[in-house]
């Protein structure tokens, strides 16, 4: 099966759930035995030279890149307000991409089209006109709901209210969306639940996002210092609500009474303000070379998250490393971990201290838990059981849809 893969941003490096989540699943399908190609969206804010992409690290039949400036501008935001169209999705829509893409499918012929994520679903239309190859979406949350909650924990006034419209009007695009969707592939139960309410009726492959276990390989835990950390993507509004939270809330306490204990701050695009933070038991990275590398030197991972969406790939990461991962209900969501078994679960300041405190105090807790979550990565995110489970599905689908159904005869 030849497949094209469109993507609003190049997905490597891998240093952020999105890049994580389709390397993977292009990685998977490849081993499968589909022919993958890729066309995706090169941001300026997240631009990357393909010529540079290591070719072991390539599972990609061919690439097709197109440089897009899709940064938020006070001239953009201003001129939106008067227009119809999502400001989220309008920064992605380009004649420049679109001919790139007519070109594209005009010289080469696919079975199908798996769009990544709803940003450039809008150019469904220009697919269906230019090819023969069926359309999926691959939904890797639901984008709306991220700015629902984001608005909810927005104190009143022009903010909330400005973040409001944009989001009424990116929920009325996504509904759009689904209906005109034939094949959905969510990444959790209960973004898919979610869809249906919307008004989702078509076929559907639940594909979570998927790690090769070979590349998560534990190391030893330090028994010297307590030391935790936090790594993710802080230019996503969600991860640097939550950080800004615990740093806050919750480590000025729980530093207070354990001045030993170490909190480590990592993540890419870094704003300036979150380097001054160092001292008082913080040490700040900025951007690390490998994460991995990082991850596997710490204990205890944390992920404040009140605002978000989807399944996130770091905590996965973290579970497949033996780390014990301390998140709220909303950061657990699409993957099955139990409380005080292969998680910890908190949600308020107090809750997050009580947990850590727990395991401070109780090191031997903390390697069973961790050890309990990589065995449930090891069981449920697999990234080549996954990605296999949906090109047989796939081909299922498009097995159906091109056999010709024979007329009943009745007798």
């Amino acid at each position: 099966m030849k497949i094209l893969q469109l993507c609003k941003k190049f997905p490597y490096p891998l240093k952020d759930g999105e890049s994580v989540a389709i390397y993977n699943m292009a990685k998977g399908l490849s081993a499968a035995g589909a022919e993958i190609h890729l066309f995706c969206v090169n941001t300026l804010k997240h631009f990357f030279d393909p010529a540079e992409l290591p070719s072991a690290y390539n599972p990609y039949s061919s690439i097709t890149s197109v440089t897009l400036d899709t940064r938020v501008t006070w001239t953009g935001a201003l001129l939106n307000l008067f227009s119809k169209k999502s400001y989220h999705v309008e920064r992605f829509q380009s004649e420049k991409v679109s001919t790139a893409l007519r070109k594209l499918l005009e010289q080469e012929e696919f079975d199908l089209v798996q769009i990544e994520g709803v940003h450039l679903a809008g150019y469904a239309p220009i697919i269906r006109q230019y090819s023969s190859a069926e359309v999926a979406l691959r939904t890797h949350n639901l984008e709306f709901q991220i700015w629902e909650r984001i608005a909810a924990r927005t104190k009143p006034g022009l903010k909330r209210w400005y973040i409001r419209y944009l989001t009424k009007k990116l929920k009325a695009y996504e509904v759009a969306c689904l209906q005109a969707t034939d094949f959905l592939v969510p990444i959790s139960s209960q973004d898919f639940e979610q869809f249906v309410s919307l008004g989702y009726e078509g076929k559907h492959c639940l594909c979570p996002i998927g790690i090769d276990p070979g590349e998560y390989l534990p190391a030893p835990q330090k028994r010297d210092t307590f030391s935790v950390y936090f790594l993710g993507s802080l230019d996503w509004l969600p991860n640097l609500e939550g950080i800004q939270w615990f740093v806050s809330a919750v480590w000025p306490i729980f530093w207070q009474r354990h001045h030993g204990a170490v909190l480590h701050l990592a993540g890419r695009n870094m704003p300036e303000w979150m380097f001054s933070l160092s001292g008082k038991g913080i040490r700040v990275h900025g951007e690390v070379p490998d994460a991995i590398e990082y991850m596997n030197q710490y204990a205890v991972m944390v992920v404040p998250l009140f605002s978000g969406s989807g399944m996130r790939a770091k905590i996965i990461e973290a579970m497949a490393l033996g780390r014990t991962v301390v998140t709220t209900p909303l950061g657990l969501e699409g993957i099955p971990g139990q409380d005080g078994v292969s998680v910890c679960l908190a949600s308020t300041a107090e809750e997050f201290v009580v947990q850590l405190e727990r395991l401070l105090r109780d090191p031997q807790r903390a390697v069973q838990i961790g050890q309990a979550g990589r065995s449930l990565v090891l069981d449920h995110f697999r990234a080549d059981a996954i990605a296999k489970s949906l090109l047989d599905a796939y081909r299922s689908w498009l097995e159906g849809r091109l056999t010709p159904q024979m007329p009943q005869v009745h007798g």
